[in-house]
């Protein structure tokens, strides 16, 4: 699987003006400018390709592992075992969130 990273950006004005841009998906008309106020535009230290490839292989090495051992724990039938439910986190956040709360009830 290939990831290409381009890390988003925020206005410096944020607090007051709320905007978030993202070179690929969401660029200002300008680069480096926020396109509601005139702001400069700043990024997150921590938004770096360096970060996301150590977030990344840190969920190959423990979280992965983790949903294997509940799923299957689940499908092995033990009644002491926790309900595991998959819920996909790909969409706005109001359809991620009634995804989670749908899972929740069944």
């Amino acid at each position: 699987m290939l990831f290409v990273f381009t890390p988003p950006s925020s206005c410096a004005n944020l607090a007051t003006c709320g905007v978030c841009y993202h070179l690929d998906a969401r660029p200002p008309k300008s680069p480096g400018v926020c396109d509601v106020c005139g702001s400069g535009l700043i990024q997150r230290h921590d938004d770096s390709e360096e970060t996301v490839k150590k977030r990344l292989d840190v969920y190959r090495r423990q979280t992965r592992p983790l949903i294997a051992y509940y799923a299957d724990w689940e499908r092995s039938g033990d009644p002491s075992a926790p309900k595991y439910r998959k819920v996909d986190g790909v969409g706005t956040v109001e359809s991620v969130r009634d995804a989670c709360f749908a899972a929740l009830l069944t």
